[in-house]
């Protein structure tokens, strides 16, 4: 049954939180396997997956974030949650004032959007650390870095224009989840689809704003990314279980899409347990 609204807290297992500004800004931990049906929040939402790893299902449309990655919400906006592992998220909730006094607000969180930035990653970290003081600067740093971390978050790429969603077109996209490790031919998509087989790569390309092997590339660097924050494979094996050809092809297109490198990747989203501050945050 749909419920609604939801705080962005509901099924933690811990939070830090603060109001600042024209925003809440908030810690928060959720346990592995917490599911939680369809609602939607008042504020808008912007959140960084710090560690683990989430999904969320909007109508006709499911995004998986995994550590690193940015989710935005615009207020009212229903969904499902699913947590796949323990997971750690900065958010950022700007209120109706906020937004009435910041226009730019309301323009970065006026759409669904999701995505990975670096840079957002390491301000959330900044944010950690500022959450955790109480002197008299704290809230004026904290305002800061929300707003840098909104104007990165306004310069990912918007989301492809709607196009009509033909029926067929989730059985390719289940298709392509589901054995994203190979590199299925056009003509095995159109026969599953019913239809020829330039017109799935048409139509997938209108819908989702990218190609068939772009999205199959985006699926294999989300297996790699929960696979580097969450386990201890060598690289190696890492590149191979995710779909790559080997080691170098992983570190190529993970570097193209993040700036960094596996190893590198690794260290900053998996140095620690979600429910452990980050260095130098001790309380």
């Amino acid at each position: 049954m749909a419920s609604g609204p939801t705080s962005v807290n509901v099924g933690h297992t811990s939070v830090r939180q603060r109001e600042v500004g024209a925003f809440r800004v908030s810690d928060t931990v959720y346990y592995a396997g917490l599911h939680i049906p369809s609602h939607y929040h008042e504020r808008a939402c912007i959140s960084v997956i710090v560690s683990g790893c989430i999904v969320q299902r909007f109508p006709g449309r499911e995004v998986r974030c995994p550590a690193g990655g940015i989710l935005v919400k615009p207020p009212g906006e229903r969904h499902i949650d699913t947590w796949a592992a323990e997971s750690r998220h900065l958010i950022v909730e700007p209120d109706a004032a906020g937004e009435a006094s910041l226009g730019s607000v309301a323009r970065v969180a006026n759409e669904v959007r999701s995505g990975v930035d670096p840079g957002a990653a390491a301000l959330s970290r900044l944010l950690f650390q500022e959450l955790r003081r109480d002197d008299d600067l704290s809230d004026l740093a904290l305002e800061g870095l929300v707003l840098q971390l909104l104007a990165r978050v306004g310069r990912m790429p918007r989301p492809p224009s709607g196009a009509r969603r033909p029926g067929w077109l989730r059985r390719v996209e289940q298709r392509l989840r589901e054995d994203f490790r190979s590199a299925p031919r056009l003509a095995e998509l159109g026969a599953l689809a019913g239809v020829h087989p330039s017109y799935v790569s048409r139509t997938f390309g209108a819908v989702h704003g990218r190609t068939i092997g772009a999205y199959l590339r985006e699926l294999r660097l989300e297996a790699a990314r929960a696979e580097l924050t969450q386990s201890d494979r060598p690289l190696a094996e890492v590149a191979l279980r995710a779909g790559f050809s080997d080691q170098s092809h992983m570190t190529r297109e993970l570097r193209r899409a993040t700036g960094l490198t596996p190893a590198r990747y690794r260290a900053i989203f998996r140095g620690r347990s979600p429910l452990e501050p980050p260095e130098g945050e001790a309380d």
